[in-house]
């Protein structure tokens, strides 16, 4: 709370007590996370009125960076090949220019492709879920089979390989290392980026 540090106060002032304040959700913090409240001045009432606002801060252009699930995924480095040789530098500009320039280049063909390998990953975890129910309305109707048994065996491996590396990518953003070595707490890393962003 900004301001005043107390929201009641008597008359004579000598009695202070902080009463009104926000109840908001978690929810709300994740639709509105640069959410704030501030203490008003009084005047003649004996309550000081208090504001929610959301400040918005602008800190120019987001940073490119690099995960290191990306790293594990087949065709990254026949990507980042491809990348670097479709860049056609200027030779009217010194080197220091054509570098910049470089780096924007790669900054933005990599931020589509991350864009679509996570439409990809949703998309492949989707289909892994959609075939966990049928394989478990067969089983469910009696027709239980190993070639099933195997088959759903494998597709909990691949949705749990998805969802490791976003796990990954939430600990990296976090910077919280003893993520990877522990267990998987999304509530957790979520809780982290949220104040980190703060």
């Amino acid at each position: 709370m900004e301001g005043r540090k107390f929201t009641r106060g008597d008359k004579a002032g000598i009695k202070l007590s902080r009463l009104d304040r926000f109840l908001i959700s978690e929810s709300l913090i994740d639709v509105i996370p640069d959410i704030s409240c501030i203490t008003l001045y009084r005047r003649w009432s004996d309550h000081c009125p208090v504001l929610l606002k959301e400040d918005q801060n602008d800190y120019g252009p987001i940073s490119f960076k690099l995960f290191n699930s990306w790293l594990q995924m087949d065709g990254f480095f026949d990507e980042v090949s491809q990348v670097v040789r479709d860049f056609s530098p200027d030779c009217n500009l010194n080197k220091c220019i054509n570098l910049k320039n470089k780096l924007k280049f790669v900054k933005a063909k990599f931020t589509g492709w991350q864009a679509d390998m996570r439409k990809l990953k949703g998309k492949q975890r989707k289909e892994c879920i959609n075939c966990l129910l049928d394989i478990d309305n067969l089983i469910d109707s009696g027709v239980d089979s190993d070639d099933a048994m195997a088959e759903r065996k494998n597709i909990l491996q691949q949705v749990s390989y998805i969802d490791k590396a976003d796990t990954l990518d939430y600990a990296q953003k976090a910077k919280v290392k003893w993520v990877i070595e522990g267990d998987e707490n999304p509530k957790f890393l979520h809780g982290m980026l949220k104040r980190k962003r703060k």
